[in-house]
C-alpha cells in the first residue's frame, strides 16, 4: 500500500487512558505508542479520573513518549449506580466535545466505546471539521445493557439508542470490530460491509520469560509453591460466568495439589467470593487488580487459565484476557457458548477446552485432567503461544490499524 507523503494526525478519544489499567486504556495506549513510534502525530483526549473512581487525580495536560494527552472533566460519583454513572458520562461528553473542538483539526479520530456512544463526538468532528471517523467497537450498545439486565429490548429508550447506534455506524468512515461475530452484528445494524475491519485485541503483556516454574517470585509470595495453578485474571464483569467457577471450586476444594488464583475486580466477583466462603475452600487465593508492569509475572503463574462468557454476550464483547492466555503460552479453559470467536481460535489451534456456562462439573474434570497430564498441558500452551505470535500479537494488530488509518486518509 502506498503511504501518504506526510505523517497523519490522529486523535484518540476514550474516557480511560494511561496510566489507567482497564482494557480499553491499555489498548488505546498501545496503539497510540505504536503510531507515534512510526512518526505519526498522536493526540489523546481522556478523563482526568481513573475509570470508575471519583474525583480528578490526573494532570490536565501531559506528554507521553511524544503523545499529547489532554484530560478533561471529573467523575463525581464513580460506580455508585446507573444514574450516577450516566451523569458522570454526560459530564465527560460535554468536556470532551469542547476539548476536541478547540484542538487543531486532525486527519482522523479513533473513538472507543467508553463511555457508550462517545463516537457521537467523532461524528460531530466529521460534520463540522472534516475529520475522518473510525469507530472502535470494543462493546456493542445498547445490546450490552440488555444482556446485563439494565435495559429491556423494548420501549422508547431502546428505540432511541438503537437509532443513535445506527447513526454512529453509518456516519463512521470505518468501523473496527473484534471478531467475525461482532462484524456481522454491526453490518446487521447498518454498517457498510466494505467499511468494517476485524482487528483482534491483543495481550497487555508481550514479553514472557521462559523460566522454570520455581523462579517466579509470586509463587513464594502468594504461597503457591509447586502446585498446579488455575488463574482467572482481569475483570469480573456482568457478562462473565461465575457460577461454573464456583461449582468447580467446590468440587476441588479438598485438592491441595491445585491452587485457584482469582485476580482482579468487578461486580460479579462478590458472588464468587461468597460461594468460596460458603463452601469453605482453602485452596483459593484472591487479590485485586494488578499493575500492568506486574502482568507478565501474574500470567506466568497460571498453569491453565480461565476465560468466561455468559450466553447472549457472544458478539457483544470479546474478552481480551483470552489473548493474554494465548500470549502466556498456557492452555485456555473457556467457559461459555461454543458459538464464540474465542472458541473458534481455541479449536483451530487445539490449545484448550470449552465448557458450557454453569457447568462446574465439566470444568473440574478438565482441570483434574490437565493437572495429572502436565506434559500435555504444556503442549497445549505451546500451540497457544505459537498462534498468538503468528496471528494475534500487538505488532500485527497495530500494523493492521495503521493500514486502516492510512487507507482512510488516502481516500480523501
Amino acid at each position: 500500500m502506498n503511504q501518504p507523503p506526510r505523517r497523519i494526525r490522529v486523535l484518540i478519544l476514550n474516557q480511560a487512558f494511561w496510566p489507567d489499567g482497564v482494557a480499553t486504556a491499555q489498548h488505546a495506549d498501545d496503539l497510540a505508542r505504536y503510531l507515534r513510534a512510526h512518526d505519526d502525530d498522536v493526540t489523546v483526549v481522556a478523563s482526568r479520573a481513573m475509570y470508575g473512581a471519583r474525583g480528578a487525580v490526573l494532570p490536565k495536560r501531559e506528554d507521553r513518549e511524544g503523545i499529547a494527552i489532554y484530560r478533561v472533566g471529573l467523575q463525581l460519583f464513580g460506580k455508585r449506580g446507573i444514574m450516577a454513572r450516566v451523569f458522570d458520562f454526560a459530564l465527560f461528553y460535554i468536556a470532551a466535545l469542547w476539548q476536541c473542538f478547540i484542538l487543531p483539526r486532525h486527519d482522523v479520530v479513533i473513538c472507543l466505546t467508553t463511555p457508550p456512544f462517545i463516537v457521537l463526538v467523532g461524528v460531530l468532528l466529521k460534520w463540522f471539521k472534516g475529520t475522518r471517523v473510525v469507530y472502535w467497537t470494543m462493546d456493542l450498545y445498547p445490546e450490552v445493557a440488555v444482556a446485563a439486565g439494565i435495559m429491556k429490548r423494548s420501549g422508547l429508550l431502546w428505540k432511541f439508542l438503537c437509532w443513535v447506534e445506527r447513526l454512529c455506524l453509518r456516519q463512521s468512515d470505518h468501523v473496527v470490530v473484534l471478531g467475525n461475530c461482532m462484524r456481522q452484528k454491526v453490518i446487521d445494524k447498518g454498517a457498510s460491509p466494505d467499511r468494517v475491519s476485524v482487528i483482534c485485541v491483543w495481550s497487555g503483556a508481550e514479553k514472557f520469560l521462559d523460566r522454570p516454574r520455581g523462579d517466579n517470585p509470586l509463587r513464594k509470595e502468594w504461597g503457591i509453591g509447586d502446585r498446579f495453578t488455575i488463574l482467572y485474571l482481569g475483570n469480573f464483569g456482568l457478562g462473565h460466568d461465575m457460577e461454573a467457577l464456583a461449582g468447580a471450586v467446590e468440587i476441588l476444594k479438598d485438592n491441595d495439589a491445585i491452587r485457584w488464583l482469582f485476580i482482579g475486580g468487578g461486580k460479579a466477583k462478590k458472588y464468587l467470593e461468597d460461594q468460596i466462603r460458603k463452601c469453605g475452600a482453602r485452596n483459593v487465593y484472591l487479590d485485586g487488580a494488578q499493575p500492568r508492569e506486574k502482568l507478565a509475572d501474574v500470567l506466568d503463574l497460571g498453569d491453565a487459565q480461565l476465560v468466561t462468557l455468559l450466553p447472549g454476550w457472544e458478539g457483544l464483547i470479546v474478552p481480551s484476557k483470552f489473548f493474554s492466555v494465548l500470549a502466556s503460552g498456557r492452555p485456555a479453559l473457556w467457559v461459555g457458548p461454543a458459538q464464540s470467536e474465542c472458541v473458534t481460535i481455541l479449536n483451530e489451534n487445539k490449545c484448550g477446552y470449552q465448557s458450557e456456562a454453569g457447568d462446574g462439573e465439566s470444568l473440574a474434570r478438565e482441570i483434574q485432567y490437565l493437572s495429572s497430564h502436565q506434559a500435555e498441558a504444556m503442549d497445549m500452551g505451546g500451540r497457544a503461544k505459537l498462534a498468538y505470535q503468528s496471528k494475534y500479537s500487538s505488532e500485527q494488530s497495530c500494523k493492521a490499524w495503521r493500514n486502516v488509518l492510512y487507507t482512510i486518509v488516502q481516500s480523501k
